[in-house]
């Protein structure tokens, strides 16, 4: 572990960030020696500043997953018809986005482009939905807000990733009890899809 620290000190990489990786994420300091030093050229080729959180964000991310893995996660990600470069753009944003399963990915992009019509693009740019929970985050609120959609109370324009960044109070208030009284609907098509 000490040889993978000095070389994050010789970096530039902010003590509170080292600390942070050896207090929470110690596995990726355990690493050979060689490898780690592997994984830092390549975070840095990337455009990573060691100075900057995304630095250890994008190490703890390469430290979980192996080669074969992110070359099939970024197959994934172009079978939406998304070139490389936006990919690597949106991971330089969000590195934990390369954390997500390849199944993930794939449901998740499939629902937003095929369901929703959203450009894969702007998903990715959006990354962080690939975060969310599938079961009990988005598809309840994608039920939800057809049911407003279909009944006129949201526009087309609402409905976008906003809608699911909101934490589940926020949201609740704001697209269920808001028309729970003259729309019962709203509220029995989000618990349905909770089911």
């Amino acid at each position: 572990m000490v040889p993978n620290v000095d070389l994050l000190h010789s970096l530039g990489v902010p003590e509170r960030r080292i600390s942070g990786l050896a207090k929470f994420h110690a596995d990726v300091l355990l690493r050979k020696t060689e490898k780690f030093q592997r994984m830092t050229e390549r975070v840095i080729e990337m455009g990573f500043r060691p100075a900057h959180h995304s630095f250890t964000v994008a190490l703890r991310c390469f430290s979980a997953v192996s080669a074969a893995t992110w070359e099939a996660k970024m197959a994934a990600f172009k079978s939406f018809g998304v070139p490389e470069d936006e990919i690597l753009l949106a991971f330089k944003k969000q590195p934990l986005m390369m954390t997500v399963s390849e199944q993930k990915i794939k449901k998740i992009m499939a629902l937003f482009v095929s369901k929703l019509n959203w450009k894969p693009e702007y998903v990715l740019a959006n990354s962080l939905l690939l975060k969310f929970s599938l079961e009990r985050r988005i598809l309840p609120r994608i039920s939800c807000c057809d049911v407003l959609l279909s009944k006129g109370l949201m526009s087309d324009k609402a409905f976008n990733y906003q809608v699911f960044w909101l934490s589940e109070r926020r949201f609740f208030e704001t697209y269920v009890m808001r028309f729970q009284e003259e729309h019962p609907q709203v509220l029995e098509a989000y618990l349905s899809s909770m089911k």
